[in-house]
């Protein structure tokens, strides 16, 4: 045997050893975040898999509160934020929108577009008996919420858009989403990497979303952040992030259309998104309604300055409900 033909050989055992040991640490990281994140909330049949809702607060009919979390996230991050605090008063539901939390992505053709996340979530508010709930959504949640207001006016009461990404988006993907959807390897790449370096890229995005403030301390693990580092996670959100920008072309040229009240709310000092390419274009876009500007606050205003964020939530339910008493 030739010298370069052991020096092939010993290549391949180390890059066989070395994807072995990476594919150990992958799954003990895996099984590490599922033993931390015990499950929450009941499973609701939708077309294309299940969602995974959290109830709270009481069962008054017509007054409910719907809350969308945003991308890479689950309902924990607006549960802890502001979800406890509104439940004092009324019912709150919190869904983990497809593919993330314990919710399944779902199975349909273009199950990850907004429009078909309205759909599902439609499902679910019929099933959970929502009488025409006001929906809060964050980041991409706005979207979402966005989707449901144009596809349901009829079954919406109101919106409270939270920093949202309404409009196509300068930003991008990230190289790591680009990655695990790379034909045939995505899916070993997901597998393989994100359990594994995900956390450094995870908590660096965390640090761009509250700036300029810092991440607060308890906040990973108070919101079960790592069950975004579940590699299938990743690829849904990943896969959901791939066609947003394309969607949200078409999809913005209908919100002069939204019937329905609607607050904006976003902060000054975003670092994760340019606030004027989605708060400020919606907030023109859909004439008559309220924008809120937060200075000196980033991309989690509802983490940040939850105070605010409620003030608005509750002005504009008592707005909807004393309508609702009226007629």
């Amino acid at each position: 045997m030739g010298l370069i033909e052991t020096y092939l050989i010993l290549a391949i055992v180390c890059l066989v050893g070395g994807l072995g040991f990476v594919a150990i640490v992958s799954r003990n990281r895996q099984s590490a975040i599922a033993r931390r994140n015990a499950r929450v909330g009941i499973d609701i049949k939708v077309d294309g898999g299940h969602i995974n809702v959290v109830e709270l607060g009481g069962q008054r009919r017509g007054r409910c509160l719907v809350l969308l979390h945003g991308s890479g996230a689950n309902l924990a991050d607006l549960r802890v934020s502001i979800g406890e605090r509104l439940a004092r008063d009324t019912r709150v539901l919190l869904i983990d929108r497809p593919g993330h939390g314990w919710s399944d992505a779902l199975d349909i053709e273009g199950g990850e577009t907004p429009e078909s996340q309205a759909i599902a979530i439609n499902q679910v508010l019929n099933a959970m008996g929502a009488d025409r709930p006001m929906i809060i959504g964050h980041d991409i949640g706005g979207a979402v919420a966005l989707a449901y207001a144009l596809s349901y006016p009829e079954d919406v009461g109101g919106l409270v858009i939270l920093s949202p990404i309404s409009h196509p988006d300068r930003v991008g993907m990230s190289l790591g989403q680009r990655l695990v959807l790379l034909p045939f390897i995505g899916g070993a790449l997901a597998w393989l990497a994100v359990p594994v370096l995900g956390r450094w890229a995870q908590m660096h995005r965390l640090a761009l979303a509250f700036a300029p403030q810092s991440v607060p301390a308890d906040y990973y693990d108070s919101v079960a952040a790592d069950l975004g580092l579940v590699p299938k996670t990743y690829v849904a959100g990943a896969m959901e992030r791939s066609t947003l920008a394309n969607y949200l072309v078409e999809q913005s040229q209908y919100y002069g259309q939204i019937a329905v009240p609607v607050v904006v709310i976003a902060g000054e000092d975003d670092h994760t998104i340019v606030t004027e390419d989605h708060a400020g274009r919606l907030a023109r876009e859909i004439s008559g309604d309220r924008h809120v500007v937060l200075n000196e606050v980033g991309h989690m205003p509802h983490h940040v300055s939850p105070n605010v964020i409620l003030f608005e939530i509750n002005r504009l339910a008592e707005r909807l409900w004393s309508e609702l008493v009226e007629k």
